[in-house]
């Protein structure tokens, strides 16, 4: 699967990275995965490491429905954080695209091109980096 996620319960962090081609269905798949979690909880950040990806095959469409499922499990997310971290141009287009479609329901939504910065935003500590695999 693209999308792993590692659970830093020190932190109150969801830990997501994402590899290889990353498909609207593998994105709802991985939503779906976090909600069922017993051990994710309302309030939770999350930081998603999306800079791996070799090929992006999420679509508008894709992004819509992501936010919809977003929308409906607002009260199992809570006040949830979640950075994006991404570097090529039409990843990081396609991010805050998804910021701009979950803003009512889920507003704290930040797109970065660096680690540090998104640490921060998220505040991290600045050493934080991914927990193996």
């Amino acid at each position: 699967m693209p999308l792993s996620y590692r659970l830093l319960p020190e932190h109150d962090l969801i830990w997501t990275t994402a590899t290889g081609v990353l498909t609207d269905g593998d994105v709802l798949e991985h939503k779906r995965r976090l909600v069922a979690d017993p051990a994710c909880h309302p309030n939770m950040r999350e930081l998603s490491d999306i800079r791996p990806v070799s090929e992006l095959q999420v679509t508008p469409n894709g992004v819509q429905l992501m936010a919809a499922m977003d929308s409906r499990d607002a009260a199992q997310l809570g006040d949830h954080h979640m950075a994006l971290v991404a570097n090529e141009d039409v990843v990081v287009g396609m991010a805050r695209m998804y910021a701009a479609f979950t803003a009512d329901h889920l507003p704290r939504v930040g797109v970065f091109r660096s680690l540090d910065e998104a640490l921060r935003w998220l505040g991290l500590p600045a050493d934080l980096r991914p927990p193996a695999v």
